[in-house]
């Protein structure tokens, strides 16, 4: 299990009703690193290959299904073109939702 992974799983260990998850992207732009956090500290640079993002999918959607009373909330930019993994719609995933990262930014702001 990945760092975002683990934390997801961590979070789900104690009791979160509701998990908002920033910059699990999955898939690059072309051979690019698929990772929002590209070239920042800890993490690979802009230039390195993607990764198959199969593995934390599949986990992804074990957890969705071991924790259904729990909301999870995919915070994106651009949420409406992004590439969402087969199957995860509203249809078939009630407990999963897609949010535009900008829009949790400004809502948290007003919040805070």
């Amino acid at each position: 299990m990945g760092s975002g992974l683990h934390a997801v799983n961590i979070a789900l260990h104690n009791g979160a009703d509701v998990v908002v998850v920033i910059g699990h992207d999955f898939w690059g732009k072309g051979a690019s690193h698929n990772n929002l956090y590209k070239g920042t500290e800890n993490y690979s640079d802009v230039v390195a290959p993607a990764v198959d993002p199969s593995f934390w999918i599949k986990q992804f959607v074990m957890f969705f299904n071991t924790y259904p009373d729990t909301q999870f909330v995919f915070c994106q930019p651009n949420v409406k073109t992004w590439r969402k993994p087969p199957g995860w719609d509203s249809d078939t995933l009630s407990n999963v939702q897609f949010e535009e990262l900008a829009t949790l930014v400004d809502t948290l702001k007003q919040i805070g």
